[in-house]
């Protein structure tokens, strides 16, 4: 696509729970298989986890000029059909135990635990050629409306954001919150952007498994929402030892002082 601008850099890098990882050059080679069959232009539904299932199909998805709608994979079984009612995906690309839900599409392949569906209806939707992704925001949890992002918002979001946090190719993130929701996202693509690495999990930070791949894996930054430092302050979850941790950066609504001021003098 010619109005498309490169989001990810080929030398970024993703890391499983189970140590295995996966360079985005390697995703968007596995990636020609899967995507032989879905068109540039083509809608796609992700029911995402922080999995590598999720990840790889986002990453080729923008690459491809496939246009990805991500939602929580446990969203409520009413959002999900209205969303398909609303926006009628040519493709949709869920956990393999919920194919059965899907009754209108045709298993199209599999990918590990992930399974493509095919609409048996032809899609009368021309997308408009600069839309790159469509995403919920915190007030379509009971609504099928959605944000319209194009290539360029994702590429100048992700950039400003590695400029701003001097990220480069040595950083390493971890899924710390889920993809789908915009932050997630944010984290996501602005590493990749650089050439750094993102440890993907489904742990919470409340769970011993978080903290130990956190140290095992050397991650360099933690991201959350207000919510996620009132935890990091009740439980004294810093108070561990992280002598890779070198940045908090915090969105989803205003800090109080009392938490600024406490994070601040952590910091120090």
């Amino acid at each position: 696509m010619s109005n498309k601008v490169s989001l990810f850099n080929p030398k970024g890098t993703i890391i499983e729970e189970n140590g295995q990882i996966h360079q985005v050059e390697q995703m968007l080679t596995c990636g020609a298989v899967l995507f032989s069959s879905i068109s540039s232009g083509s809608l796609a539904l992700l029911l995402c986890q922080n999995q590598y299932e999720s990840v790889f199909f986002y990453v080729n998805s923008i690459e491809r000029g496939v246009v990805p709608i991500l939602i929580d994979a446990e969203s409520d079984a009413s959002l999900v059909n209205m969303l398909i009612q609303e926006y009628q995906p040519d493709y949709i690309f869920v956990p393999s135990i919920k194919v059965a839900k899907f009754e209108s599409y045709l298993v199209e392949q599999n990918l590990r635990n992930y399974t493509l569906l095919k609409s048996i209806q032809e899609s009368p939707i021309t997308l408009h050629p600069e839309l790159a992704l469509l995403l919920s925001t915190s007030g379509t949890t009971g609504s099928p409306k959605l944000v319209r992002l194009s290539y360029n918002n994702l590429s100048s979001n992700a950039s400003s954001i590695s400029e701003y946090l001097n990220l480069d190719s040595s950083e390493t993130a971890i899924s710390s919150l889920p993809m789908n929701y915009s932050f997630g996202l944010s984290i996501i693509n602005s590493h990749l952007h650089v050439g750094g690495s993102v440890v993907l999990t489904t742990e919470s930070i409340t769970q011993r498994g978080f903290w130990n791949l956190f140290r095992g894996y050397k991650v360099t930054s933690l991201s959350g929402v207000p919510y996620t430092f009132e935890i990091l302050k009740k439980f004294r979850l810093l108070n561990a030892e992280l002598p890779s941790l070198k940045m908090l950066t915090q969105a989803g609504g205003k800090l109080s002082n009392e938490f600024i001021e406490y994070f601040a003098q952590f910091s120090q």
